[in-house]
């Protein structure tokens, strides 16, 4: 990942003759358009630091959802946290309501995770909002400071993953990647 933040090379997915997906990276021609070079330093910096929360502690943190439940870094342990961070002009973030809807909907019976988003936008922002855009995720307003003092998310959406012992398991950016991660790699839930 360091190597690709240069921007001087580019990750390309091949797949083994046993059908297992890996990268090889390739110097990319010093003719190539600056922007190429610009889009893979992007998204490589992006990932590193994504995959440098991986295994820390989550900040603490106490929250109200726009229901008046509340969420502390105590009463969450032993929980699976899906975190989306979000705001109400973020097209990428609203694009997905309906896929991360589904996505509660199908997990609903695993109590050992929960949903909380945490959105920029005031609570009186997000309840006219919601009204006509829906989200199943419970949502705590005012979350500007947190997101940009306590976490440094730059990139909207991002879904983060806490384990329940309240550290980073997974960092993502898209709605199709946060689905793998609850599918594949989390360890096994308990259902109700």
């Amino acid at each position: 990942m360091n190597t690709l933040t240069s921007g001087n090379y580019i990750p390309i997915q091949l797949e083994s003759k046993d059908h297992l997906i890996y990268y090889k990276i390739f110097k990319i021609n010093k003719n190539a358009p600056i922007s190429i070079n610009q889009t893979i330093t992007s998204h490589a910096i992006k990932e590193l630091k994504f995959v440098k929360m991986e295994g820390a502690e989550f900040p603490n943190f106490k929250w109200t959802d726009l229901q008046n439940n509340n969420y502390t870094s105590k009463n969450t342990k032993g929980k699976i946290l899906v975190i989306k961070c979000w705001f109400i002009n973020c097209y990428a973030c609203i694009k997905e309501f309906p896929d991360l809807n589904e996505l509660v909907e199908n997990y609903k019976d695993h109590a050992d995770i929960k949903f909380i988003s945490l959105a920029l936008d005031t609570e009186d922002e997000l309840k006219e909002f919601l009204i006509k855009r829906p989200l199943s995720y419970s949502v705590i307003p005012d979350q500007e400071d947190f997101l940009k003092y306590d976490l440094k998310i730059t990139y909207y959406p991002t879904h983060i993953i806490l384990g329940k012992d309240g550290k980073v398991l997974k960092v993502v950016t898209n709605f199709d990647d946060l689905e793998d991660v609850l599918k594949y790699d989390l360890e096994p839930t308990n259902k109700n």
